[in-house]
C-alpha cells in the first residue's frame, strides 16, 4: 500500500489579481511603514503571498502589486483596496479590512495625502490557475522609488503632467486609421508609432507599422530613445504600452 509520502501532491485552484495605481504617497520612509506594515497585516491575515511595491514620492508614485491566494481571500483583498464595505459577508474578513482601512488612514493624515485606495474592480486584472504549489514563495512588500522600473529616467515626471499628450480610444483608433491610410496611399507622413513593450511581447502581437525598439525590459527604452532621438525629433510619436503609458507620453514632451 502506497504511503501518503508517495501519492501526487493535490493540486489547488488559486485566485491571483494585478493591480497598480499612481498616486501621492510620501518620501518620509518611518511615514510609508505604516501603509507597508498595514498592507503586509491584510495581506497576511488573508493568508495571501506575491509582492507589492510602495513608491516612495510625494507626487508621482503609489502601489503596484500581485498576488495570489484563495479566491475569497483575495476577493476580501480587492475589496479592502477599494473601500468596499458591500459584499463582505464572513465576519473575519470584516475586522481584518476595518484594521487596515483604520491604518490606512493614518497614514494618509500623518502624510497629508488622499488614502491610497483603487477607484473601481475593473483596476484589478484577475486569472485563475491549478497548482500543486504556492504560487510565491512568500510575500514581499517594497519601498521601493519607482512602482515600474524606468531606471530612474521617470520618475520626476510630476503625476498632474501625465494627463498630456495622453489619447482616449477613440482618438487612438483615428491616429491608427490616418497612419494606415496615408501608408496605403504612399503618402509622407509625419507620425512614427513605437511599441514599448519588449521585443518578446512584441513579437506576440503589435499594431501594424508599429517600430520595435528591440528591448529585453523597459528600463533600456530611454536609452534607446536618446540614441534615436535625431530620427524622432519633429515627428508626431505614438507610443503604446500597456500599463507605464500614462508616463510615457509625458516623457516624450520632455525628451523630444
Amino acid at each position: 500500500m502506497a504511503s501518503a509520502a508517495d501519492q501526487p501532491p493535490q493540486m489547488q485552484t488559486y485566485s491571483v489579481i494585478l493591480f497598480y495605481k499612481y498616486a501621492p504617497l510620501s518620501d518620509d520612509e518611518t511615514k510609508m511603514s505604516i501603509l507597508r506594515d498595514a498592507l503586509e497585516e491584510l495581506c497576511s491575515k488573508l493568508n495571501l503571498t506575491g509582492r507589492i511595491l510602495l513608491g516612495m514620492s510625494t507626487d508621482a508614485e503609489g502601489i503596484n502589486g500581485t498576488l495570489a491566494g484563495r479566491k475569497e481571500d483575495v476577493v476580501a483583498c480587492t475589496l479592502a483596496l477599494l473601500r468596499e464595505t458591500a459584499g463582505i459577508a464572513n465576519e473575519a474578513h470584516k475586522s481584518i479590512l476595518e484594521i487596515f482601512w483604520q491604518k490606512s488612514e493614518e497614514f494618509a493624515r500623518m502624510a497629508s495625502v488622499p488614502p491610497l485606495y483603487l477607484d473601481t474592480p475593473e483596476d484589478f486584472k484577475w486569472s485563475t490557475v491549478q497548482s500543486a504549489e504556492s504560487l510565491f514563495p512568500d510575500l514581499n512588500i517594497k519601498l521601493v522609488k519607482e512602482i515600474i522600473s524606468t531606471g530612474g529616467k521617470l520618475s520626476s515626471v510630476k503625476l498632474e503632467d501625465t494627463r498630456k499628450g495622453y489619447l482616449t480610444p477613440e482618438e487612438w483608433h483615428e491616429e491608427m486609421k490616418r497612419l494606415n491610410e496615408s501608408s496605403k496611399d504612399g503618402e509622407s507622413n509625419d507620425t512614427i508609432l513605437i511599441d514599448c513593450r519588449n521585443h518578446k511581447e512584441y513579437e506576440i502581437g503589435h499594431f501594424e507599422g508599429a517600430m520595435d525598439p528591440n528591448t529585453k525590459t523597459f528600463e533600456q527604452f530611454p536609452r534607446w530613445v536618446s540614441q534615436n532621438k535625431a530620427g524622432l525629433e519633429g515627428k508626431n510619436v505614438l507610443m503604446c504600452k500597456c500599463e507605464v503609458q500614462v508616463r510615457l507620453l509625458q516623457w516624450r514632451k520632455r525628451s523630444m
